[in-house]
């Protein structure tokens, strides 16, 4: 893995007490969990890759390493905010439960995806934290069954072009070419 992002992975895991800024407010944990998970990835670190780097594309979600790593501070910091929502009573204990069980659910997915090295296992085993704190926020205790269904659809889809096709890393790519 290159040593771009090595540095911006170091640097998004020393940030994650940050997010002992959103423990009372469930937008502003959203926030901070989505402005340290783009920390590492997006299309100014992509800038810094060389151009063999970038020709091999051995870089973010096609790097399996980074991959691993990126997933695994994703569930580090999920669990660091899952404390600090629960602990200071923003989220009840029904939403807590869930949230638990999406977390568990991701963790499998990331265990299975390293003994077996299937991208598609990040399509099964979604990444749903962030969706669903953001549900909570717009419906509290009432998230209705057919928006949390179509919300996983967009999110498997989502995780399909970013895991498996790969196409928001190529676009990111050529727009900062």
């Amino acid at each position: 893995m290159n040593k771009v992002l090595i540095s911006t992975l170091s640097f998004r895991l020393l940030l994650t007490p940050l997010l002992y800024y959103g423990k009372n407010n469930i937008l502003t944990m959203i926030i901070l969990l989505i402005f340290l998970d783009i920390i590492d990835c997006n299309p100014f670190v992509i800038k810094l890759f060389s151009k063999n780097q970038l020709a091999n594309a051995q870089y973010c979600s096609k790097n399996r390493t980074y991959s691993i790593l990126d997933k695994t501070i994703d569930i580090i910091q999920y669990i660091y905010a899952i404390y600090l929502l629960k602990n200071n009573n923003t989220i009840n204990n029904n939403q807590y439960r869930i949230i638990s069980l999406f977390l568990i659910y991701r963790i499998f997915g990331l265990i299975s995806y390293i003994f077996t090295n299937k991208s598609w296992l990040y399509i099964v085993f979604f990444d749903f934290i962030k969706e669903y704190l953001f549900l909570i926020y717009l419906f509290g205790n009432k998230i209705n069954k057919e928006i949390l269904i179509m919300v996983i659809i967009l999110k498997v889809i989502y995780e399909y072009y970013m895991h498996e096709s790969h196409i928001f890393i190529d676009i990111y790519k050529k727009i900062f070419e």
